[in-house]
């Protein structure tokens, strides 16, 4: 049995590197990515603020590219707005029912999570496919000692012996709010076979 997420066209899924590859880098996907924004938008190439803008994106996709593995995602993908923001991240986390132990599927989405300021939002999720399971919205704090909230969604589901979980976070509370819209729709094509 496989996850898979069948993405929007808006979204940019980060994609694995190693020789013999189309990108053997992320540095070379990053590269190639900006250009394509750059075509499909019809930017101006020799815009000082433009090229500037571009090359701090194309370190924000390198940087993310490498840490998927950090992040203990299984795959990543990214939604860019515009030049400017908001980026948004999500990551899907793929793990057998075994090695996450006896779990209810609303914890495995953050339900008891010890940091939560308020109790969390838990709320059916269902994708297009019929995948039936959880949606937890929450706000915590990840270190007292560091002023900062952060709110973040994740969408559970189990499916067989496969637990999936769909997860994005933010520090900005208002940018949060504003692209949960897009993050649902990313939700709702995961899809298994």
């Amino acid at each position: 049995m496989s996850i898979f997420v069948e993405h929007p066209t808006d979204w940019i899924g980060i994609p694995y590197f190693d020789k013999g590859d189309r990108w053997e880098r992320p540095e070379d996907w990053a590269r190639e990515l900006i250009e394509e924004i750059v075509v499909g938008q019809n930017l101006p190439r020799r815009n000082r603020v433009s090229q500037e803008q571009r090359g701090i994106v194309e370190n924000i996709f390198v940087m993310l590219a490498k840490s998927v593995e950090e992040r203990e995602a299984s795959s990543s993908y990214l939604r860019l707005s515009d030049w400017y923001g908001p980026l948004i991240l999500v990551d899907l986390r793929v793990e057998s029912r075994h090695s996450a132990g006896t779990i209810s599927i609303e914890d495995y989405a953050g339900a008891s999570d010890p940091d939560a300021i308020d109790p969390p939002l838990v709320e059916p999720f269902v994708t297009d496919s019929g995948l039936v399971g959880v949606r937890c919205t929450r706000h915590v704090v990840p270190d007292p000692a560091v002023p900062g909230i952060i709110a973040t969604v994740e969408y559970a589901w189990e499916v067989d012996e496969t637990l999936v979980r769909l997860r994005t976070a933010s520090y900005d509370l208002i940018e949060f709010e504003q692209t949960l819209p897009y993050v649902d729709a990313l939700a709702t094509t995961v899809y298994s076979t």
